[in-house]
């Protein structure tokens, strides 16, 4: 048996998705059982390499202790009363933002690193298996925006396309786990997006619907404002539209 630190993603009663390391002891089948939450006072943590140590230290800043600590007006002296008191104006302005930007400081850094990421499902689940674990990519993944018309009385087509690791992944129907909005951060089977460029609700769509259909009417104004916006800040694929006047550099 040996012990190591492994960061897995676990769901929050109120937080959601959060990032959280832990000690487990595996065996020679490589069966791992949790031991307890890990942090810098953990005995494998004098065996990290700097950057997994760096990980460790930020998701400190995100334990339900030290959210008590910053964020709890009245002081409360038990993390349940903290839980039970904190109103939702406060998670949604302060409490997701603040986990939002340590998060994805942590994933910046976990790409460099050998740190293994697992999904556990449950907090009440003490085993992970090689089967838990989550993809991490060296790189960014990329969103390309695909706008298409096919005749003068069709409306436009809208789709995005998913690539990760130089592999076109297709998002539609999948299920997706939220980790950071923007950029967005998430994992879809058991693979880690991390993308530097895009707001993840601009992805939600395309987890139900193929492609949207802009209509007619709003054609026009659709063009000159989140064409234009998306032609200026991302990779952008058009056929049957005229873009001419928004810019010379993209393909038409």
């Amino acid at each position: 048996m040996t012990e190591k630190i492994v960061l897995t993603i676990t769901k929050h009663p109120l937080w959601g998705y959060i990032l959280q390391p832990v000690l487990v002891e595996e065996n020679e089948y490589g069966k791992m059982a949790i031991l307890e939450y890990a942090d810098s006072q953990s005995s494998s943590f004098h065996l990290l390499d700097d950057l997994s140590k760096e990980i460790i230290l930020l998701s400190e800043k995100m334990s339900d202790i030290t959210l008590m600590e910053c964020f709890s007006k009245e002081k409360e002296r038990t993390i349940a009363a903290f839980h039970k008191k904190i109103k939702q104006e406060t998670i949604e302005i302060s409490i997701l933002p603040y986990i939002e930007d340590i998060q994805s400081r942590i994933l910046t850094i976990l790409k460099k690193t050998e740190l293994p990421l697992y999904f556990r499902e449950n907090v009440k689940i003490r085993n992970l298996y090689e089967t838990n674990q989550v993809v991490v990519p060296n790189d960014y993944s990329k969103a390309i925006f695909n706008f298409k018309k096919e005749d003068k009385d069709s409306g436009i087509q809208y789709s995005i396309h998913v690539i990760w690791q130089d592999e076109e992944l297709d998002i539609f129907s999948q299920t997706y786990i939220p980790l950071c909005s923007k950029p967005a951060a998430l994992v879809v089977n058991k693979r880690l997006l991390l993308f530097n460029d895009i707001d993840i609700k601009k992805l939600i769509p395309f987890f139900s619907r193929k492609e949207i259909e802009i209509p007619i009417s709003y054609e026009n104004t659709y063009i000159k404002t989140f064409i234009k916006n998306c032609m200026e800040n991302h990779e952008v694929i058009t056929k049957g539209i005229d873009v001419s006047e928004i810019t010379p550099h993209q393909k038409a």
